[in-house]
């Protein structure tokens, strides 16, 4: 889900190492136009 919202491989993995952070909440600030690596930093 993350990487087709135009999430970097990377970003999408520290996602799916931290069960703590909403996907979701991550897929809708780069859907707003945040950067996917500062969606990934604000979530953690």
């Amino acid at each position: 889900m993350l990487r087709s919202a135009g999430c970097a491989a990377e970003a999408a993995v520290v996602v799916a190492v931290h069960p703590e952070v909403e996907i979701g909440d991550a897929i809708g600030l780069i859907r707003r136009g945040c950067p996917a690596r500062t969606a990934v930093a604000m979530l953690l």
